[in-house]
């Protein structure tokens, strides 16, 4: 798709985006406007920057579109976790009783995104249960099952106890 085709097509692409948040992400109504910007930027800039290249029909740019969107979401709901997570923890609290598990929770959410951001992303999907609508078949949740119980083993290593031991027992 040549550079005029792009900026042709941002109307119909923005629609489109727009759909997908009305329909996928209505909680987020109040950031729809921003998102949808975001992302459409991010497309343009895209098809700027390599000047044309690949020539996308407008199919291809709805399905870019889609993707960018989609990492704008996980910005949006990874910013606070990172925020809280690198937030330091005042000495006071560490003193109080309490102030010792915030600590190990600080540092396994820590060691957990770190852990996930290493992963491939279709494991991180299955992981965290991106497409929930469609059952996993026998040889995903086998997958499934052994990515997570990899995770156990990296965090209890990287912690230094087992999970069990420091926040209890998970049913």
């Amino acid at each position: 798709m040549a550079r005029d085709d792009v900026d042709r097509s941002v109307p119909d692409v923005r629609s489109y985006v727009v759909g997908i948040l009305r329909r996928r992400w209505p909680g987020l109504e109040p950031l729809h406007d921003d998102l949808a910007s975001q992302t459409i930027a991010d497309l343009v800039a895209s098809y700027r920057v390599n000047d044309g290249i690949g020539q996308t029909p407008e199919t291809q740019a709805k399905r870019q579109a889609a993707v960018i969107l989609k990492r704008r979401i996980a910005d949006h709901f990874r910013r606070p976790v990172v925020e809280y997570t690198t937030a330091e923890v005042p000495d006071s609290a560490v003193d109080a009783p309490e102030g010792e598990a915030t600590v190990q929770y600080r540092k396994a959410l820590r060691s957990v995104i770190r852990l996930l951001d290493e992963v491939s992303e279709e494991d991180r999907e299955l992981l965290l249960g991106g497409n929930v609508q469609v059952s996993l078949s026998a040889r995903e949740r086998k997958r499934k099952e052994r990515l997570r119980s990899r995770l156990r083993r990296e965090l209890e290593s990287e912690l230094g106890s087992s999970l069990d031991d420091l926040f209890g027992k998970v049913p």
